[in-house]
């Protein structure tokens, strides 16, 4: 039998209040909960679990009202399970074994689904904030206010992983809309991921009514030494918006700033080529004390 407590528990600007694990063997199966509670021992957060294994498989199912995310019970049902197979002179997987496994609440879902040559990962007008919200946002610099949500959004899409053995050729498409960090609305996330022939393509994006930023291309040769074809475009037409990104080290921003980069090269060595133009763009580097104003100009970006 375990029992653990962990209190206050600190990491740059964030919290967590309690921290609280507990195991026990019921039947040759181990139940497990951990959980997370506020400063009046209140459950806001709860993964209680019944884990089995033996020398050619692992097993783990929830509990009934066994997930609890943000104060709320998820929906379980009672015959879900994940099994990880394996061969018992070799402990390399060598299948997986999915029922029921996908948790709803209202019109939230997330979960894994089987079909016979994939196994996807699929998350439907999931909260991020249902999750993130496990740690508290402490802004000790007082930029922000002291209740900053850190992020926020809703996640929808697909991570397809093809059935064991293959574990090559993953899919990603996944979307975040509204998506807000420190209280700040981002825009809408979007990322495509296909892997094939031992490359991946890339288009992603994020987008709203007033900045946008492109990222589409490819890697290449990705399990030895990937090589670069991407091409980002930066279209900022309000800076101000992102200044707390900068956590304080810009103020007095304003104008518009966009750009054009080329990415070639290897990850070890890249080289990358374009051109940055800022029209009646100015920053203030506080630290420096320095007002930086560029009315019409354009930098060239070359390190090759």
């Amino acid at each position: 039998r375990l029992h653990l407590d962990c209190d206050n528990l600190y990491t740059n600007n964030l919290h967590v209040e309690t921290i609280r694990v507990s195991e026990r063997t019921d039947h040759g199966k181990i139940v497990s909960e951990i959980s997370a509670r506020d400063s009046l021992e209140a459950v806001k957060y709860l993964f209680a679990n019944e884990i089995e294994f033996e020398k050619d498989f692992y097993k783990i199912k929830f509990l009934s009202n066994g997930i609890i995310l943000d104060g709320t019970v998820w929906e379980v049902d009672a015959d879900n399970f994940f099994e990880l197979k394996k061969e018992p002179t070799d402990e390399r997987p060598s299948g997986f074994s999915i029922q029921d496994f996908t948790f709803t609440n209202d019109n939230k879902s997330f979960g894994i689904v089987s079909e016979e040559k994939n196994q996807i990962i699929r998350f439907k007008n999931f909260a991020l904030q249902d999750i993130l919200d496990i740690a508290e946002f402490h802004n000790k610099s007082k930029l922000f206010g002291k209740e900053s949500k850190f992020i926020k959004g809703k996640l929808d899409g697909d991570i397809v992983i093809p059935a064991f053995p293959n574990s090559k050729n993953i899919n990603v498409k996944l979307t975040i809309n509204d998506l807000y960090i420190l209280d700040s609305l981002t825009g809408n996330l979007s990322l495509l991921l296909k892997e094939y022939n031992d490359k991946w393509d890339i288009d992603a994006s994020l987008t709203n009514q007033e900045n946008k930023i492109l990222l589409n291309g490819s890697v290449d040769r990705i399990s030895v030494l990937p090589s670069l074809n991407l091409n980002a475009s930066i279209d900022i037409k309000n800076l101000n918006s992102l200044e707390r990104f900068s956590f304080g080290t810009l103020s007095e921003t304003g104008g518009k700033f966009s750009g054009k980069i080329n990415l070639t090269g290897t990850i070890q060595k890249p080289e990358i080529v374009g051109e940055l133009e800022f029209d009646e763009t100015t920053f203030k580097v506080n630290s420096l004390n320095f007002l930086a104003k560029l009315n019409h100009e354009k930098i060239l970006v070359n390190n090759k």
